[in-house]
């Protein structure tokens, strides 16, 4: 069975402070990562992390996708989650 990819954090349908939040995820040894929020573009993140700093999210519901590519297949996780910006 071939390991997974998934997103620890935020927990998929949570709720959590922002604008800023920390996506983590865990994932095999990867030669390439990439992670994108609510479908824009993939941003590359080294191999060796499992976390991204997401700045700036807006109130509201976010869908965040990590891709993780191995030398012989590409592993992708989902995680939808609603920012609450505080008053």
């Amino acid at each position: 069975m071939q390991p997974l990819a998934q997103i620890t954090s935020p927990e998929h349908d949570g709720r959590v402070k922002g604008p800023d939040v920390t996506i983590t995820w865990s994932a095999p040894p990867a030669m390439c990562q990439e992670i994108s929020i609510d479908g824009g573009p993939y941003d590359e993140v080294s191999p060796d992390d499992r976390s991204y700093a997401a700045e700036g999210l807006a109130d509201g519901v976010h869908t965040v996708t990590v891709r993780v590519e191995r030398g012989h297949g590409l592993l992708e996780a989902s995680s939808t989650f609603y920012v609450d910006i505080p008053a």
